[in-house]
């Protein structure tokens, strides 16, 4: 299955050169004219990279990548502008934005770009499944045990370790709490 992407751009001309190039590449290509449509199907729907203008009707690519970063955080954006400036790019930078580019666009350094964020993010998925199986077989540090009894201990800390609640645990001395 080839990896998904987003393209935001108000221009509809540069909007479809965009997605008939990137699908030519291999990749399955979604396309939307403003921000608020943008979010709308971020919600809905998993892309690996969101291609925006910042420029943009309705709310504009920073303000999209803002919830981008909080909503989907695993989706890298690539912002793309026509009115340059380093705090425009620093801003996005600042914000989440994984890359920057230039209009008018060269569309081999835009593939080039789009290859990197999709092998990063396949690479830092497959990390992060390893470390988790890597911890289900080895446990937690300092503990060491595979019973039924210390295997439920696991399973409570795998469910109130993501909540960042204080937690106390509670047994007979001497049993290593």
């Amino acid at each position: 299955m080839s990896a998904r992407v987003l393209v935001v751009e108000d221009e509809e001309v540069l909007r479809l050169n965009l997605c008939e190039f990137l699908e030519r590449a291999g990749y399955d290509v979604v396309a939307e004219p403003d921000g608020e449509a943008a979010l709308a199907r971020i919600r809905e729907e998993e892309f690996a990279v969101v291609v925006s203008d910042i420029q943009l009707p309705k709310m504009d690519g920073v303000a999209l990548l803002r919830h981008i970063v909080s909503e989907r955080p695993e989706t890298r954006v690539l912002l793309v502008t026509a009115f340059a400036s380093v705090d425009t790019a620093i801003d996005a930078l600042r914000n989440g934005a994984y890359d920057y580019l230039l209009k008018p666009i060269e569309f081999d350094d835009l593939l080039q770009k789009i290859n990197n964020l999709v092998s990063y993010r396949t690479l830092r998925g497959e990390v992060l499944r390893l470390r988790r199986d890597l911890h289900r077989r080895l446990g937690y540090e300092g503990i060491v045990g595979s019973s039924d009894a210390i295997r439920q201990v696991f399973e409570l800390i795998e469910k109130v370790a993501p909540t960042g609640s204080t937690t106390l645990i509670t047994g007979e001395s001497g049993t290593g709490k």
